[in-house]
Order: structure tokens, then sequence, then C-alpha cells
């Protein structure tokens, strides 16, 4: 039962974020338990969505926010509501912002390698600028554990 926080915004990486986490719930059997909660992607979308969650009756098992920053109000929103994070429910982020070492706990969070994703920003733009066919490049991600996850 993993729920989705992420942007109001339903465009560009938003809308491929929620695609994706679409994708995989169905792709795993868990489309009874999709649940897309959408804020604005600051501190204080992420502590209203969360509330939203922690206080109707299927509360989610885990929440993976669509930036660090929702995570970090799903995170005080968890506690100020009664649970604990993580052992009442994981919460990930995504982006690796250098708050994720300052809240408690500790966020665990999806990070890019950033010289990756610029060199392959700068190559994208060099095909669109010599008209050419732009590669559908992934970039490389992991997951940096901490503490907000079981």
């Amino acid at each position: 039962n993993i729920a989705l926080i992420t942007s109001i915004i339903q465009e560009g990486l938003w809308e491929e974020k929620e695609k994706v986490y679409t994708e995989i719930m169905r792709s795993n059997g868990l489309e009874k338990y999709i649940k897309i909660i959408r804020e604005p992607a600051t501190v204080q979308g992420g502590h209203i969505a969360m509330a939203r969650l922690c206080g109707g009756s299927d509360v989610p098992e885990a929440v993976m926010c669509a930036n660090d920053y929702i995570a970090i109000g799903a995170v005080q929103s968890a506690w100020s509501n009664g649970f604990k994070v993580p052992d009442d429910i994981s919460i990930i982020g995504n982006d690796d912002i250098s708050l994720c070492e300052m809240t408690f706990p500790k966020l665990t969070t999806v990070s890019l390698n950033s010289c990756k994703a610029g060199q392959t920003a700068i190559n994208s733009l060099i095909s669109v600028i010599n008209n050419e066919k732009v590669n559908d490049n992934v970039v490389e991600h992991f997951i940096v554990e901490r503490s907000s996850v079981k």
C-alpha cells in the first residue's frame, strides 16, 4: 500500500513520475492501492498531503514523494498526526537535497548522478541544435538509504 505525493503541476517530470508510479503499481498487481495526492511541491504541500493520507481509513504503509521538499513536509505531518516514521509509515523523497541529512529521521531519497544528468542535458541540446533525434537517455540514479524507510 504505497501512496504517491506529487505536484499539482501535471506536466514534464511531474507527469512522468506519476506515470511510472502508476505503471509499477499496476505491473505488481497493486492497482487497488494506487493513491495519488497532488499538492504544491513544497514542504507545506507535503504536510497538507500527508495529513490527508493520515486522516483516511486506509493509511498507506509507505509514501513516495516526488521531491524532497514534499517528503520533508510529509515526515513532519506524519509525526504530528501520531505516526512514527519509519515504524508506522516509510517515506522516501526524490532529489537528495542537503536538507535530507538534517531532518529527523534523516530522509531516504532517490539521487541522480548530477554529472551524468548534465552531460545528458548538454548532449540533448546539441542534438536539438543540429536538428538530430534526441535520445531518450535514462539518467543514472540510486537510492540514498537513511532512516525514513524500514
